[in-house]
């Protein structure tokens, strides 16, 4: 395998793992128990993963991580929504250039 063929694939995994992030946060954003100031948190952070005048891609994943973590310090988060977030983090790390 070539070292083109090796970015194009990295490149389609990582866009695979980028659509499956944003659909578990708009599953989110769905859910009717999660408090408004989280939904709000949580469209800045969508907002933040789509639009790519935001820098590459590992830039917005990382901005991504960063709002995503302060939210779960939240002491007023469910824990299963909390677990969703631990989950949507795991998945941005493993998206890499």
């Amino acid at each position: 395998m070539t070292m083109r063929q090796t970015k194009e694939m990295r490149k389609r995994d990582n866009q695979e793992k980028l659509l499956k992030s944003m659909n578990l946060i708009e599953s989110i954003l769905k859910n009717h128990t999660v408090p408004k100031s989280i939904k709000n948190s949580m469209k800045e952070i969508l907002s933040t993963l789509r639009d790519e005048r935001n820098g590459e891609i590992s830039v917005r994943v990382a901005n991504a991580i960063s709002l995503l973590e302060n939210i779960t310090q939240n002491p007023h988060i469910q824990s299963h929504i909390r677990t969703n977030i631990w989950q949507l983090i795991s998945t941005l790390e493993s998206i890499r250039e």
